[in-house]
């Protein structure tokens, strides 16, 4: 036993449809999923529908036509598709699809650079030593204009306290609201001191009364801090005019000490844009025990400062792109001048044991904007303590940009 079971699925071609009923853009087929298996799941893509008055809707679905853990998003314009949960692999296994729609046929809808992550947790990593889940599913019939806690992990204490962990947090929200902003964040108390805002308080306007939206914030406890760990979702309407609900949230807590390599860098001062590409987060040198496959988790917080702004991320190995088709401009647009939107990626990479250097980016934010709390996250698929299997070099598509 040296390596978790992790498997990364990529499709970078762009799917095009103009069905207004959901059609299948990519597949990850049966034979990839062990049957009775506990995994943890991590989408992104980017999705495109090029009117504003025309929906698209993105989601994961199984081969028996039920959803997947309230993974719909459904609204205008042009989205980051992001999503992660725990999925309970039935018996038989089936095909999951990662689908679209359009409300339109005369407006296309398109995807492209579709990435599906997924980590067994049943096998090798035990429940509530390396790995912690929690979500909350009520549907709230009256909208909230106060913070209102929903998923969230009661108070432990971390087997290794001073080590690192990374949090995940999902939220599903019912817009049900044009023109109105709703906020939320994840909160985290270590050892009682009380609860403190992490990754960044997202606050996004709503466009239309049909809607569905996605979010995810990403962080890492690296405070070497000793003692307890309590983790909690908020959110809130703007004011008593704003009608989104909640529809769903979790938070997911993994232990980075169950593996043999691992690293991160965060960082939470404001880097305001100038339209030119930014190092948002660096690891100098990233050298694991054996080459081998890595998981990269990327998140940032953009404050767009202005209606109808777009920007980009990417991932730099050695300043030269690993993730090429995805690290576009038009990753994520604002739909107005105060929404502050998290984008998170995750991708699974092949890093020598020479180490490499490997960089977080942004880029296409105006001077109107910034980028607030971001970070960067790598960790091996070798278990702590086992000899890590040697791979080839992972593909890369090789892409550069000019950097400030």
């Amino acid at each position: 036993m040296a390596d978790i079971d992790v498997q990364e699925f990529i499709e970078e071609t762009e799917q095009v449809s103009s069905s207004t009923t959901y059609a299948t853009a990519f597949t990850v087929v049966d034979t990839n999923w062990v049957a009775n298996a506990k995994y943890l799941v991590i989408m992104t893509a980017r999705g495109l529908v090029a009117s504003n008055t025309v929906e698209g809707g993105w989601k994961l679905n199984r081969q028996d036509g039920g959803d997947i853990a309230e993974s719909e998003v459904f609204g205008e314009i042009q989205r980051h598709y992001e999503w992660w949960g725990i999925y309970d692999a039935p018996s038989p296994t089936e095909d999951i699809y990662f689908q679209h729609k359009t409300t339109n046929t005369a407006q296309e809808v398109r995807s492209d650079s579709m990435a599906l992550i997924k980590i067994r947790l049943d096998a090798d990593l035990t429940e509530n030593t390396d790995w912690r889940f929690a979500e909350d599913l009520t549907k709230d019939s009256t909208p909230e204009d106060t913070y209102v806690t929903y998923a969230n992990i009661a108070s432990y204490t971390p087997g290794t306290p001073a080590d690192h962990r990374l949090i995940l947090a999902y939220l599903r929200v019912d817009g049900n609201s044009g023109n109105r902003s709703h906020l939320w964040h994840l909160e985290e108390n270590v050892n009682g001191a009380g609860f403190v805002e992490v990754g960044g308080e997202s606050s996004i306007e709503g466009e239309t009364t049909t809607e569905f939206r996605t979010y995810v914030i990403a962080w890492v406890d690296d405070s070497g801090t000793a003692g307890t760990r309590e983790y909690r979702i908020q959110m809130k309407n703007e004011d008593t005019a704003t009608n989104s609900r909640h529809a769903y949230s979790s938070i997911f807590v993994l232990e980075l000490n169950a593996f043999a390599d691992h690293d991160q860098d965060k960082n939470t001062t404001p880097l305001t844009g100038d339209d030119t590409t930014h190092v948002l987060n660096t690891i100098a040198n990233y050298a694991p025990a054996a080459t081998g496959n890595q998981v990269f988790i990327t998140f940032s917080q953009g404050d767009a400062g202005v209606s109808n702004q777009s920007w980009g991320k990417g991932i730099e190995s050695d300043d030269v792109s690993v993730d090429a088709d995805y690290d576009d401009v038009n990753s994520v647009q604002s739909f107005d001048s105060t929404d502050k939107m998290g984008t998170f990626r995750s991708r699974l990479l092949s890093v020598a044991s020479t180490g490499e250097k490997l960089e977080h980016t942004g880029f296409g934010m105006l001077s109107t904007g910034a980028w607030d709390d971001r970070m960067l996250a790598v960790f091996s698929v070798a278990l702590a303590g086992a000899a890590p299997a040697v791979y080839p070099p992972h593909p890369r598509r090789h892409h550069r940009r000019a950097r400030m």
